[in-house]
């Protein structure tokens, strides 16, 4: 049911009943705007946005007591009070729907709020001069890692959360504890780290080919000492590609996220499962590395787990996001080879 709709300015304790009051169900919205600084005790507003997903929305429209308006970039949005609830928001270097942003949400005292990392792009996307004390307050808020005095209530998923540790250290829970892993470093990038296991990847794999030979006489271990570096890159503009195409199949499912931070981590997660195989070819040689190759295909359920938590959707999602990505990128390489192919028979 709809809260009055007399608009009223709120604080945390206000906020938080009037939301309670309006019946939304669980597990489909999230109080976004201002709400998460006034449910923080920051601020106080008589502007909230309420992020709920398609069919909550359809739902409200018909629903007593909220009403339609339109969006300075044509969306509708339902209002009634203080309260402003919305299905998806689309801003240039901004695009959210409900479902993303009640998946990105915390629960403060049993009330789903948008967390305020996720508040912050909002903010410096739009970049309102009006938003900028509010920009202010989240990025001080966002400094402070240790719990709030005016932050009774809130309570953050064990699996969810600001990373506190070094690229090193998502390496090894990534092996360990992959799901929680990947949720807790959600948005975070570890490039230096995903370079370096990389490149030590194809170097181990290039000397182990270089030693033993691959059907051929054993070559100088130097060459692929020296390619490694640059194998190694371009081995991360791959990861980059996919994680991109990961994301719009995740996007499909209400998901979103960084897929430049999804794609440092996939790289690492990539070469770690690539080392057993090339660390055998480099000790006995590639006969014995081929029956090993089977442990590289590991990864995939580890990226599976990785894009279900850097997009916020399901593991079943994720792992179609890797899959999709990789054939994509299949498709181009092969579409690039055959337009080579052509121009040199044109050529001869």
């Amino acid at each position: 049911m709809a809260s009055s709709g007399i608009k009223r300015t709120m604080g945390r304790d206000e906020l938080l009943s009037a939301v309670r009051a309006l019946g939304l169900p669980e597990g489909k919205y999230a109080v976004f705007g201002r709400g998460p600084l006034v449910v923080r005790g920051l601020r106080t507003s008589n502007h909230i946005t309420i992020a709920v997903t398609v069919d909550v929305f359809r739902r409200l429209i018909a629903a007593d007591g909220w009403d339609v308006h339109r969006a300075d970039d044509g969306r509708e949005v339902l209002r009634c009070g203080s309260f402003e609830v919305v299905d998806r928001i689309e801003l240039p270097g901004y695009q959210r729907t409900g479902k993303a942003l009640v998946t990105a949400s915390e629960r403060v005292d049993g009330v789903p709020v948008v967390r305020l990392a996720e508040l912050q792009k909002l903010l410096e996307a739009r970049k309102h001069r009006d938003d900028e004390t509010d920009l202010n307050l989240v990025r001080r808020a966002l400094r402070d890692a240790s719990p709030r005095p005016q932050e009774p209530g809130l309570q953050r998923s064990p699996e969810e959360g600001t990373w506190d540790g070094t690229g090193l250290a998502f390496l090894v829970r990534a092996l360990t504890k992959p799901a929680a892993t990947f949720a807790t470093g959600h948005g975070v990038r570890f490039w230096p780290t995903a370079y370096l296991v990389s490149v030590a990847s194809v170097a181990v794999n290039g000397l182990g080919a270089a030693i033993h030979g691959n059907g051929d006489a054993p070559g100088s271990p130097l060459l692929p000492l020296v390619g490694a570096p640059l194998i190694a890159a371009l081995g991360l503009l791959v990861s980059l590609l996919i994680s991109r195409v990961a994301l719009g199949v995740a996007r499909g499912g209400g998901g979103d996220g960084d897929y430049v931070a999804a794609a440092s981590q996939a790289a690492i997660v990539t070469a770690v499962w690539d080392l057993p195989a090339s660390l055998v070819q480099l000790a006995v040689g590639p006969g014995a590395a081929a029956a090993l190759k089977f442990v590289s295909l590991v990864a995939y359920v580890y990226l599976a787990y990785l894009y279900a938590g850097a997009y916020r959707v399901s593991v079943a999602r994720g792992l179609f996001g890797a899959v999709v990505g990789t054939l994509a990128l299949l498709a181009g390489v092969i579409s690039v080879a055959v337009v080579v192919a052509l121009l040199v028979m044109a050529g001869t």
